[in-house]
């Protein structure tokens, strides 16, 4: 009888992007991975998540899917979402399956977060606005239901009516000290390009 050959695990960074419930499709876990060099694609028959508690190491089982690519896995969490907490940290691991379901060695452990979907919205600019230069705009991320995620960085960018960019701000660090709310973050623009009447720009 031949030897199983138990897979080689996956790499994973030590952090991976935040998950959050989407309201039509569900809740989904997507995992950035690089393939492991010993690994070709056509021996993996699937993936398992390992999934623990950040906080306490508290074990909350296992998942398996079939929907991967070479560097992205993606797992539906619906049969452990009870368990989850909105603003928790949880610690993953994953590996590979063989074709024959065959679990492969587990890669190292990565953080992650649970989080709510947030709302980007421009505050001050409606339709039907006259923007006179200088004109300064106001980009909101609200986090309603999660007061613990903030943004980091921001971008304003504004295009003509096929897309071409005119004016960005590149990515700009976060200044917390206009925050007025627990759960939102605020930044300020100012439109630097003179912005013709009778125009469609998008921002």
């Amino acid at each position: 009888m031949a030897q199983s050959f138990k897979l080689y695990p996956p790499i994973l960074g030590s952090t991976i992007p935040p998950f959050c419930s989407d309201y039509v499709e569900g809740l989904f876990l997507r995992v950035p991975f690089t393939m492991n060099s010993f690994i070709s694609l056509n021996q993996v028959g699937g993936m398992r998540l390992h999934i623990m508690k950040a906080s306490n190491n508290l074990d909350l089982g296992y998942v398996d899917t079939n929907n991967f690519t070479a560097d992205t896995v993606i797992f539906d969490l619906a049969n452990i979402k009870s368990a989850l907490m909105v603003g928790e940290y949880y610690k993953i691991q994953i590996a590979y399956l063989s074709g024959d379901n065959e679990v492969g060695y587990y890669s190292t452990v990565a953080l992650t977060k649970y989080t709510i979907m947030p709302t980007v919205m421009i505050s001050n600019l409606s339709e039907f606005d006259t923007n006179y230069n200088p004109y300064y705009i106001t980009g909101v991320f609200k986090s309603t239901g999660d007061p613990s995620e903030k943004s980091y960085e921001y971008k304003f960018t504004i295009y003509d009516e096929d897309l071409n960019i005119i004016e960005t701000s590149d990515w700009q660090i976060h200044d917390h000290s206009l925050d007025t709310e627990p759960d939102e973050s605020t930044d300020n623009y100012m439109i630097k390009y003179e912005l013709e009447r009778g125009t469609i720009y998008r921002l």
